[in-house]
């Protein structure tokens, strides 16, 4: 969710119109809802038999977790919230692109069986020192336009 954060921040200078804050908080949103196939997720606690039948339907990090589903976000938020949409969906996908980077990996062309995947184990050292270096780029832009 951090990623997501900073890269709704930094998304916003080009893309956003509007509230700055309200961006960053659907970038957020956005950034933890593909875990929605997770039961045990933050996510997937909040939501709960949704979740259950997400993750019986599709497994976790299945359809879910693909540019499909990405391409069905895009078209439904758009025709509904409009161009603050795309703060939601820049969270989305910046959830996919770090997935992508997993030892776990994602199917990002789901149902084909091709996985996309790296080096970084879900929790581990790499994974931790990434979420301060977001958290720090999270922060810095925000204390940086308080003081502008």
């Amino acid at each position: 969710m951090v990623f997501a954060i900073l890269v709704g921040l930094v998304s916003f200078r080009y893309l956003g119109s509007g509230n700055a804050w309200l961006w960053m908080l659907l970038a957020g949103v956005g950034g933890v809802i593909p875990d929605i196939d997770i039961p045990q997720s933050w996510v997937g606690r909040k939501s709960g038999v949704v979740s259950e039948i997400v993750s019986f339907a599709f497994g976790h990090r299945g359809f879910i977790h693909s540019v499909w589903m990405v391409l069905i976000l895009s078209v439904l938020m758009f025709g509904v919230v409009g161009i603050v949409s795309v703060g939601l969906l820049i969270g989305y996908l910046s959830h996919l692109f770090l997935d992508c980077f997993t030892k776990q990996g994602i199917y990002l062309f789901y149902p084909f069986r091709k996985k996309v995947r790296g080096f970084v184990r879900s929790g581990g050292l790499v994974d931790w020192l990434l979420f301060w270096v977001f958290f720090g780029g999270v922060m810095f832009i925000i204390f940086s336009s308080l003081l502008n």
